[in-house]
C-alpha cells in the first residue's frame, strides 16, 4: 500500500464548508476536503486503537482569500512531527490564493492520535 493520499484504492471523499474551528473525524473517511473561510483550527480525532494505523488526507482550498489553518490532534494532547519540508510556521499551514489551488496534507498516527506525523505535500493548481 501507498503511504501517500493517493494510491490505488477506491475510496469516498467527505466534503464541507468550514468558517469555524472544528474535528476532524477518522471516522469520516481517510480522504477529505474543506474549503476554509476563515482562520481555523482542525482538531484531527477518532483515530484507531494504538497498535493500529490510521491515515486521513486532506485536501484544503480557500475562499479566495488567503487562510490560515492550523493543526491539532487528541484535543491538543497530541504531538505532532512534521516532515521537514514542512511549509508553516508550527502547525500552521498558510491556504493561499487563488482558490483554484489545493492543498494536499497527510496525517498518520498508530498510537491513537498520541503522536502525528505530518506531511505537507504541497499545492495543486
Amino acid at each position: 500500500r501507498s503511504t501517500h493520499c493517493i494510491s490505488s484504492e477506491a475510496s469516498d471523499v467527505y466534503k464541507r464548508q468550514v468558517n469555524t474551528s472544528q474535528n476532524v473525524n477518522f471516522s469520516n473517511g481517510h480522504h477529505q476536503s474543506f474549503t476554509v473561510g476563515a482562520d481555523v483550527t482542525l482538531t484531527l480525532t477518532g483515530w484507531p486503537a494504538t497498535g493500529k494505523a490510521g491515515k486521513i488526507c486532506l485536501y484544503i482550498n480557500n475562499d479566495a482569500v488567503q487562510r490560515t489553518v492550523t493543526f491539532a490532534s487528541n484535543a491538543g494532547a497530541g504531538t505532532f512531527k512534521k516532515i521537514s519540508t514542512w511549509s508553516g510556521a508550527g502547525n500552521d499551514i498558510v491556504i493561499d490564493t487563488p482558490n483554484s489551488r489545493t492543498y494536499v496534507i497527510e496525517f498518520l498516527s498508530y498510537d491513537a492520535g498520541a503522536t502525528v506525523y505530518a506531511n505537507s505535500i504541497g499545492y495543486f493548481a
